[in-house]
């Protein structure tokens, strides 16, 4: 790969024969720097990562990236570690990325859907600004409850359990929040080289980064987006902001003059969109800093301890993914079940 110098690829190449370094550090920046040099950091690692959560990868937890930290905790060798269990990971039965095609709320709706069909009752549009001790249960807006799971992010959680559990309340507050901006453009076909469409978009590292942080070439990602004809346009999803760099105040026309002019830069091209759609992500994605896990285990110790049947989970605690946001729901559902004597089929 030409993203790497010679030597870069050659500090990269030590990494089998280092000792063991643990997990100690807690932070994906100096963890990959330490195995494998700065560049395989800035121009690999912190790009992916980084646009993923967007993250300053030196001041995020490895819990946050459970396949770094899983090699980094159970091998002495990452790159050795990381081969092992490739070899022993089952064949892809499907594409990299995937989606509902008719948009991600079709899971939040899907799911609605069945719990009313089961005789659930789903109350909307009603905010909750404290909850309340109630015999053995709880008061939730004059609702009783046997037991709470708050899927808040931690800043808002944290009001809501500080008047029951000190401690919980004033990690949660601590938790920190990054704030994005998504640009969504359509170009003309005739103005998108053909060889981008086999390609899925690019990273943008920091050394060289601006606003823009990373570009989804979002025709060839997801196949309900995908031109039918040549005449057709194709979509890019454009990414700006991270953790460190928060843009979402500032005002519209900023914010795409800048991603046109750089993401026009950096493909090649001056960019002539017909459409575009401009959407803010507030403090949408939250940080994992350094001890996030002992942090975690600490609210969930002070919450057992101090407001027992209140449970969180979300991205803010065990993983930011869908994946891992669903597996948090149904450990947490076990948790309540166990709690009120019922056992979940």
């Amino acid at each position: 790969s030409d993203l790497l110098t010679w030597p870069g690829k050659l500090r990269a190449a030590l990494e089998p024969i280092l000792p063991a370094t643990g997990v100690g550090a807690d932070s994906v920046g100096r963890l990959i720097r330490h195995r494998f040099g700065k560049q395989v950091h800035e121009r690999l690692v912190d790009p992916l990562v980084g646009s993923i959560y967007a993250a300053d990868t030196d001041r995020f937890s490895l819990s946050g990236v459970t396949q770094i930290l899983d090699l980094a905790a159970n091998n002495r060798s990452l790159l050795i570690g990381a081969r092992r269990a490739r070899r022993k990971a089952p064949p892809a039965a499907g594409p990299i990325f995937g989606a509902p095609s008719t948009g991600m709320a079709t899971l939040t709706n899907t799911l609605a859907q069945s719990l009313r069909a089961s005789g659930v009752t789903i109350t909307t549009g009603c905010r909750v600004e404290s909850i309340h001790r109630s015999g053995t249960g709880w008061l939730v807006n004059g609702e009783f409850a046997d037991a709470v799971v708050l899927a808040t992010p931690a800043k808002t959680t944290a009001p809501l359990v500080a008047p029951l559990s000190p401690d919980a309340g004033a990690t949660l507050a601590k938790f920190d929040h990054a704030g994005v901006v998504m640009l969504t453009i359509a170009l003309p076909g005739d103005n998108w080289p053909a060889d981008y469409t086999k390609r899925s978009g690019y990273l943008v590292p920091k050394p060289v980064q601006k606003w823009v942080t990373a570009t989804s070439f979002a025709s060839s990602k997801w196949a309900h987006w995908q031109p039918k004809t040549p005449e057709d346009g194709v979509i890019l999803r454009i990414s700006l902001g991270r953790d460190g760099l928060d843009l979402t105040d500032q005002p519209d026309d900023k914010l795409i003059n800048a991603a046109l002019s750089e993401v026009g830069t950096h493909v090649g091209f001056d960019l002539q969109p017909t459409e575009y759609r401009l959407t803010r992500w507030p403090a949408a994605f939250p940080q994992y800093r350094p001890g996030h896990a002992k942090r975690v285990l600490g609210i969930e110790t002070a919450l057992a301890t101090d407001a027992p049947g209140i449970f969180v989970c979300g991205a803010s605690y065990k993983g930011i993914g869908i994946p891992a946001c669903i597996q948090q729901a149904n450990s947490s559902a076990q948790g309540v079940a166990k709690y009120i004597g019922v056992v979940l089929s």
